[in-house]
């Protein structure tokens, strides 16, 4: 199966600031898992949350920004994970000049 991500449209995340996304795999898809490309414009932030029973795995594609783990703001470039286990709080900011592009993986799949 191939999924062209610049066919898919970005939507804007509700009830977050400056955040938008679109859906790369959905349980459509599969039943193990979902991907969605987040973008968080400069200034931007996805607010802290949990997942009762979805773990997510956000891979920083591009640009700069900070990840909540827990009770723990840590900066992400390019190339970082950041790992929320279910039941933790998590959360993205984008304090810099600069859009910040994450993959999120869920497993399971959100619905």
């Amino acid at each position: 199966m191939m999924i062209h991500g610049a066919t898919r449209a970005w939507s804007a995340e509700l009830e977050q600031k400056e955040c938008f996304s679109k859906n790369l795999v959905t349980s459509v898809e599969t039943e193990t898992m979902s991907a969605h490309h987040l973008r968080i414009e400069p200034g931007g932030e996805f607010k802290s949350h949990t997942h009762k029973d979805e773990t997510e795995l956000q891979f920083v594609i591009s640009g700069r920004g900070q990840a909540l783990i827990d009770d723990q703001w840590k900066d992400v470039v390019a190339g970082d994970v950041a790992l929320a286990l279910p039941g933790i709080v998590h959360a993205l900011r984008n304090p810099n000049s600069d859009p910040l592009f994450i993959l999120c993986v869920f497993s399971p799949p959100l619905v």
